[in-house]
């Protein structure tokens, strides 16, 4: 949060200075605007693996408010909380939970997952890698199958 405002704060961020640390993030507001525009050509699935991502969702001009149906997000973390990271996968437990989620989750039969089955699947085992220390934030606007797995 800058200024009361949630920022997206990529790797190599410039945080040598307040005024750096801004100019070199990314407004929610204006993550939101991209977001609604690449809405109005069909569903977008957004993928936010930060700390306190959840921030994003839940507060005033942020992606839960945007009027469009087409966007659902998935959050690595709750508004207060950190994502965690570990060295023995090379990423975080969301990018763990994402990864284990397509290999898990039985596609056999139509070789796709359903946004429930996505995000059902990931808040459990999230909070498992975790334990409990870490929970998937959810804003679910569609729930139809999505992704071709276990080609």
């Amino acid at each position: 949060m800058i200024d009361g405002q949630f920022y997206l704060v990529p790797y190599g961020v410039d945080d040598s200075t307040p005024a750096r640390l801004q100019a070199s993030s990314i407004p929610a507001t204006e993550f939101r605007h991209l977001i609604e525009k690449l809405a109005t050509h069909g569903r977008v699935l957004v993928l936010l693996d930060a700390c306190r991502s959840a921030g994003l969702v839940g507060g005033a001009d942020t992606l839960k408010e945007m009027a469009s149906g087409n966007v659902t997000v998935l959050t690595s973390s709750t508004a207060d909380k950190v994502s965690r990271e570990y060295d023995i996968w090379q990423h975080g437990a969301f990018a763990k939970a994402l990864l284990d989620a397509f290999s898990s989750i039985d596609v056999s039969h139509k070789r796709v997952i359903s946004m429930g089955e996505l995000s059902a699947y990931m808040r459990r085992h999230l909070s498992q890698l975790t334990n409990g220390d870490q929970q998937l934030g959810v804003s679910l606007n569609f729930e139809s199958d999505i992704f071709v797995a276990g080609l």
